[in-house]
């Protein structure tokens, strides 16, 4: 991933978090080894505001992404999370991207392991350095291809 300059994200998505689940050793670990990257940083994808306060006072160098799985379906609740400066991204809910005009919805493929995941990230890679370049991308996604995907 450090060679094309890509950043990893750890999913905590777990809408039923409490308190003692924060000393879990495994995902501290994980988090400590996630946060000495530099450059890129990485990130954190999480549902819980109680996991939001914890990860920014004990891992200040990751970055934070709002989960789907928070199910935004009110513009008022997308714009609410957006305006929360603690989240580098915020991901709406699916069922939001028709709604707006000014979404560009971006393919992906999920559920990759060993080699395939490094070959998926350079495919990753060379389209979007293709896009940034002005360039038509060339795994390009349709609405009518969004009809039929998951």
């Amino acid at each position: 991933m450090k060679e094309y300059n890509i950043s990893s994200r750890l999913t905590f998505s777990n809408s039923l978090l409490r308190e003692e689940h924060l000393s879990d050793k495994k995902c501290n670990d994980l988090c400590k080894l996630f946060s000495q990257n530099a450059d890129p940083k990485n990130g954190v994808i999480i549902y819980s505001d109680l996991l939001l306060s914890y990860l920014k006072e004990n891992y200040p160098h990751l970055y934070f992404v709002s989960s789907t799985t928070k199910v935004l379906t009110e513009f008022s609740q997308l714009v609410n999370e957006l305006d929360n400066d603690d989240f580098s991204y915020v991901v709406p809910d699916f069922r939001l991207n028709k709604a707006m005009d000014n979404v560009f919805l971006t393919p992906h493929l999920a559920g990759s392991l060993g080699q395939e995941v490094d070959r998926m990230g350079a495919y990753m890679a060379e389209e979007y350095s293709r896009v940034a370049a002005g360039e038509a991308p060339k795994w390009e996604v349709s609405l009518k291809m969004l009809e039929t995907m998951a």
